[in-house]
């Protein structure tokens, strides 16, 4: 995994009440994924890489996206953490990352 370097967006959360950073990464294939780097106000977020392929056609799902799967960079293994918080701050991220004008 490489870090995409000079890449950060602060970003607000689904509620608009607080705000998230996040950096993007590429695997040994090409595909992108994203790393929530901070939460600026109150609450946890997992460490791990999501993948944007696997995730992006859930952005917009009223369902909670549940315990995610992600690639640690410690163990340079996928795993699944289980945070209330990853969910809604991968869709935001996505939505900012992919918006509505990009569909077809």
């Amino acid at each position: 995994m490489k870090e995409l370097s000079g890449f950060t967006r602060e970003i607000a959360t689904l509620t608009g009440l607080g705000k998230i950073k996040y950096s993007l990464w590429l695997d040994n294939d090409g595909k992108l994924h994203v790393k929530i780097t901070d939460n600026l106000n109150s609450g946890t977020y997992s460490d791990i890489l999501f993948s944007v392929l696997k995730y992006a056609s859930l952005r917009k799902s009223d369902e909670k996206l549940g315990h995610l799967e992600g690639f640690d960079l410690c163990s340079n293994k996928i795993i699944i953490r289980k945070d209330n918080n990853n969910g809604a701050f991968l869709k935001a991220i996505l939505c900012d990352l992919l918006p509505d004008e990009l569909e077809p």
